[in-house]
């Protein structure tokens, strides 16, 4: 069995598994009530899901402190919760799978790069096997950037490559954003690595 039929393999296991899920928690009547509080800082808020809004996505911010959150639910049906943590991390040092270098150009501030700088990226596979499968580059953006489209469509059967963006909100304090790239069909061989935007301390 060659790699290309895996995803169509789990694909296949997958939809089962949710069959069998809707199967065991499928109700007629969906009425539930969900509760997120924490003691500690005195926060509560309720959600309430039904047949008139079950497809209805509501959220609600938590405080930016410290603390336990506890959920909670009563009545009748199946709901989904998920709870959303944003922030940035550090690529971790270890084996890299791939070699990747980013760079920006300007690598300085200037007038123009607090408006749109390019991202420079190189790519090696240096894995322990003869190739890789299918590589896939992932590319964050610092906030209030966005890339310009034109740029985008560069980007076919290439090694090294750029990326323009340009700023579309204006941000204070610029913190590092991260690029990654993983194999496909094994997404253990990956490598990540780091750029500053030009302007970041100003």
């Amino acid at each position: 069995m060659g790699p290309a039929r895996i995803p169509y393999r789990d694909t296949v296991v997958a939809v089962h598994a949710l069959f069998k899920y809707a199967r065991a928690t499928y109700h007629g009547k969906r009425d539930v009530t969900l509760t997120v509080h924490s003691g500690l800082i005195g926060y509560q808020t309720r959600f309430h899901v039904d047949d008139s809004n079950r497809l209805l996505l509501q959220r609600a911010p938590l405080p930016d402190e410290l603390g336990t959150y506890i959920i909670t639910a009563t009545g009748t049906g199946c709901v989904y919760v998920q709870g959303h943590l944003k922030y940035h991390t550090h690529p971790v040092e270890s084996f890299q799978h791939f070699t990747l270098k980013v760079t920006t150009k300007p690598d300085h501030c200037t007038a123009e790069a607090q408006r749109s700088f390019e991202i420079h990226v190189t790519v090696r596979y240096s894995g322990n096997r003869a190739t890789t499968n299918m590589g896939i580059i992932d590319v964050y953006h610092v906030s209030g950037f966005a890339p310009v489209a034109r740029s985008l469509k560069l980007l076919h059967e290439t090694k090294t490559f750029s990326i323009v963006v340009k700023q579309e909100t204006p941000v204070s304090n610029l913190q590092p954003a991260n690029v990654i790239i993983y194999d496909y069909y094994d997404p253990r061989e990956r490598a990540e690595a780091e750029y500053h935007a030009p302007c970041a301390g100003n």
